[in-house]
């Protein structure tokens, strides 16, 4: 595991991924509160058995606002 994501930081980040499915990497990146990269995330949301749901954009403006 990643040192800057402690357990308090998953948790925090597992909050993020289910209240924002859609999310991409850079959206999530932006709403945590700490310097952290991309690939970071990535690694983190992998070793915790997380996903991303891929959404274009098109989908996203054919679903509407959420």
């Amino acid at each position: 595991p990643d040192p800057i994501f402690d357990q308090m930081r998953r948790e925090q980040l597992a909050e993020l991924v289910a209240l924002t499915p859609g999310a991409t990497l850079e959206e999530l990146k932006a709403r945590l509160d700490i310097p952290v990269s991309i690939s970071t995330i990535w690694r983190t949301l992998t070793d915790m058995k997380l996903t991303l749901k891929k959404v274009r954009p098109r989908q996203r403006a054919l679903l509407g606002p959420t």
